[in-house]
């Protein structure tokens, strides 16, 4: 083998490096078990033969640490991107006839890094990856392949364009690497569908929408086609202060365009996590995501009359549905009523006129502000949701299906004029924001939205009122799984006293909306004010939620 390049052993040794990371942590979160498996292969090298290739090895093997503190530091990223950067490197530095010792030499450290990691799982016969490290080791393959290596003869190519090799387009004698562009390679298939599950996204960009709300776009990683319902909504992760914080966030994008997703945020003087997102993400930022949920979807009720209605950031999930009707050119009727503060405050702006010329008669657009400000230019309606509005841009709306997102006090005041007026609940759909009541008509919410779908407006019901204790009484709260006990008052919320106490438990709206953080209580008294995420079985049944639960003495739980 003539090695071309002198530098090719130490970037073959960051290829081997890479490719361990990008395989064996495709779940997110690498175990112990990974690293000594990876231990046992640079230990006994007789698995390869190249010469090259066991240097590189040995290499790593003795570089491992520094290589990981880097990683973990973030000087070193482990994407596609940077992967088939580092193959290019590495391939480009020896000779064809050496390059192919090579790509059989990674080719086989890949699929001993895709296995299982337990060898009682091999001997059981469950010798198949894991449908994460699948896709992460065909993705590899693909790159693998795609990397020309240097006086390696191009084989000749038809006079049309033939994708003969995964990530290239070969057109007559030229061949063009896609790794930089993952949507030309993703085909529709289950394999690559996007899966339900916590998942890592990147930000690719971050639109200004108003002067405190942001969009933000991912695409996941590894690279997926994206499905979901319009209307739907994931829960993210944020890392703040050392600690994950989850909320939920309508997604605002549409599945029609499934190569991207996006969640619109509002920044709220009293939340934590939508001034961080607003504060630290940006374009390269890796979060991770769990997905989609939520029933609160024109796509489960298909009507040829439709009536939305949104105020401030409640737009989000009608605008999904809004980009998914016109993408899929429905010939639904469709009235979108949305109140805004001032003109200043409209979100999606120019997306909502330019839908409206897309669909013309077929939609009637009603923005209106509660207020012009001075030096703000404003020709159409402005005031409160009233009788008078709602005759004004749907005279019928008894006929229409209504879907309607915003601040509670605005949603009760909405819900209360249509059920005045003889509208059949059956067809009202709404949105809870799962944040304490706001100011009734236009007033924005004064937090995240945090979305659990309520198919219907009819209250959920609450356990029967117990007694509060006094103030000083001492309680606690013993989590019968782990055999931790902490101790409380009768007004601390569970959850927080548990994640001072340094416990991580899934939780997301922490309104009492979603239920994600719902536990079965074997013993005790747990009080929780205006939850909506439990059914009148789970009440009977002695689920709580951590969230808004409060401890009244002593209290057993099922987690």
């Amino acid at each position: 083998m003539k090695i071309i390049d002198g530098q090719a052993p130490q970037a073959l040794t960051t290829v081997f490096f890479l490719a361990f990371v990008f395989i064996a942590d495709a779940e997110g979160g690498l175990t112990s078990r990974e690293v000594e498996r990876l231990n046992k292969l640079l230990g006994d090298p007789r698995w390869v033969d190249d010469e090259l290739a066991r240097a590189a090895l040995a290499e790593l093997g003795t570089h491992y640490t520094s290589l990981w503190k880097a990683y973990d530091a973030g000087s070193m990223t482990c994407d596609r991107q940077s992967l088939s950067t580092a193959l290019t490197r590495a391939l480009s530095g020896v000779d064809a006839s050496g390059g192919a010792s090579v790509r059989s030499a990674l080719r086989n450290f890949a699929q001993r890094i895709a296995g299982p990691s337990s060898p009682i799982l091999s001997r059981l016969g469950a010798g198949a990856a894991t449908r994460a490290r699948q896709t992460a080791l065909l993705e590899f393959e693909q790159l693998l392949s795609a990397i020309h290596v240097a006086s390696e003869p191009l084989a000749a190519a038809p006079e049309t364009a033939v994708a003969s090799r995964p990530g290239v387009i070969e057109n007559g004698a030229a061949a063009r690497d896609l790794s930089h562009w993952p949507a030309a390679q993703l085909e529709f298939s289950r394999e690559n569908i996007w899966q339900r599950g916590r998942t890592r996204v990147r930000c690719v960009r971050v639109t200004p929408e108003t002067h405190d709300v942001k969009t933000f776009t991912f695409v996941t990683d590894p690279p997926r086609i994206i499905s979901y319902k319009p209307g739907q909504f994931i829960t993210l992760e944020a890392p703040i202060d050392g600690k994950i914080i989850r909320r939920s966030y309508t997604i605002s994008s549409s599945p029609s365009r499934p190569y991207t997703l996006t969640i619109t945020v509002k920044r709220a003087h009293n939340s934590t996590v939508s001034k961080w997102l607003h504060e630290n993400v940006a374009p390269g930022r890796e979060l991770h995501i769990f997905g989609p949920n939520g029933t609160f979807s024109c796509f489960h009720g298909p009507a040829q009359k439709l009536l939305f209605i949104a105020a401030g950031s409640g737009i989000t999930p009608i605008m999904s549905m809004l980009r998914w009707l016109s993408d899929t050119a429905s010939p639904a009727d469709v009235v979108l009523i949305n109140n805004v503060r001032t003109p200043n405050d409209i979100i999606f702006e120019r997306e909502l006129y330019l839908i409206g010329s897309k669909l013309g008669d077929t939609l009637r657009l009603g923005i209106v502000p509660a207020q012009v400000q001075a030096g703000q230019v404003w020709n159409g309606l402005t005031g409160h949701f009233d009788e008078r509005l709602l005759s004004h841009f749907a005279p019928d709306f008894l006929e229409r299906e209504v879907y309607i997102c915003g601040p509670a006090g605005y949603m009760e005041t909405v819900k209360g004029l249509l059920d005045r007026a003889g509208y059949p609940t059956h067809r009202f759909h709404q949105e809870s924001f799962g944040a304490a009541p706001a100011e009734p008509a236009i007033a924005m919410p004064s937090v995240d939205p945090r979305p659990e779908p309520t198919p219907s407006p009819k209250p959920k019901p609450q356990p029967a009122p117990s007694p509060i204790a006094d103030a000083d009484t001492a309680c606690e709260v013993v989590f019968s799984k782990t055999g931790k006990t902490i101790s409380c008052k009768p007004n601390d919320f569970i959850l927080e006293i548990a994640e001072e106490q340094g416990m991580e438990l899934a939780n997301s709206c922490r309104a009492g909306a979603c239920g994600t953080c719902r536990v079965t209580k074997i013993e005790g008294t747990v009080l929780m004010d205006d939850q909506t995420a439990l059914t009148e079985e789970d009440i009977q049944s002695g689920m709580v939620v951590l969230c808004i639960g409060r401890a009244q003495g002593r209290v057993v739980l099922d987690a």
